[in-house]
């Protein structure tokens, strides 16, 4: 969709609007993880707007490159809020967590997570050995941590432009920690076995933290997303097929 939105920003802004309306249509019963989506969504369908009614290098959107593009100004606006709204969306559910119920094993459901785990991949005697009992049982303070951390890096990442080389030593190395980790914790929630498997949250998620690459790498979409047009045999083939693709990626998963 992000590389869509760099060659028709028109019919991606008119997607993006539709998911976030229907998201908050059925408000409040949703996932969580359902109004994170749409706050990144809307934060790149304001840039879209912004860019299409504020005009090339006038305004907030104003880039120094004077060839961006303004799907490339918007997705970079965009970027750095979603950057933001990342690190905040996994700093506050590590901290929501920090309550008798989830710390608690015997109800928390990261204990549940952690024992499907365990029984799914692993023999049953070592399943049910004293190693894995104690690891069930201090899963909870495994998680919040985790999150809390991945919480603190991205927020640093955040403040230091992501993966921005020129944003310095301190803002790389905290996106390759923060993202790094994040995708661990999303790939253990993808792994977890029936009947308490939600990886559509972790795709929801995976595929939001790729703001975080360098600016210079999002810029370069714009071949893809061009090189995609070409490769049907009209301007507009490849874009349509980006955008049909991630419209029907955001509706599968998003159930």
């Amino acid at each position: 969709v992000a590389a869509a939105a760099l060659g028709a920003p028109g019919a991606v802004a008119c997607a993006l609007a539709v998911r976030v309306v229907d998201c908050l249509r059925d408000f409040p019963d949703r996932w969580e993880s359902h109004y994170w989506c749409a706050q990144t969504d809307a934060a790149l369908l304001l840039a879209l707007l912004l860019e299409a009614t504020i005009g090339a290098g006038k305004g907030p959107l104003a880039s120094a490159e004077p060839r961006e593009s303004g799907g490339e100004r918007a997705l970079r606006e965009a970027a750095a809020t979603v950057r933001w709204q990342m690190a905040l969306f996994y700093t506050s559910a590590g901290f929501w967590k920090l309550n008798e119920s989830f710390l608690d094993a015997r109800y928390s459901c990261s204990s549940i997570y952690m024992a499907q785990l365990l029984a799914g991949y692993l023999p049953p005697s070592l399943a049910t050995s004293a190693p894995a009992i104690t690891l069930v049982q201090y899963s909870p303070f495994a998680v919040v941590s985790g999150e809390l951390f991945v919480g603190a890096a991205l927020l640093l990442a955040a403040f230091k432009n992501g993966g921005d080389i020129s944003s310095g030593g301190f803002g790389l190395a905290a996106t390759r920690v923060g993202v790094s980790l994040a995708l661990v914790l999303h790939l253990g929630i993808a792994l977890t076995p029936p009947p308490n498997n939600v990886g559509a949250f972790s795709v929801l998620m995976a595929t939001r933290l790729f703001l975080f690459a360098p600016e210079r790498l999002l810029g370069g979409l714009a071949f893809f997303t061009q090189a995609g047009g070409q490769c049907v045999g009209c301007g507009g083939g490849g874009r349509a097929i980006l955008i049909a693709a991630g419209a029907g990626v955001g509706a599968g998963v998003g159930e």
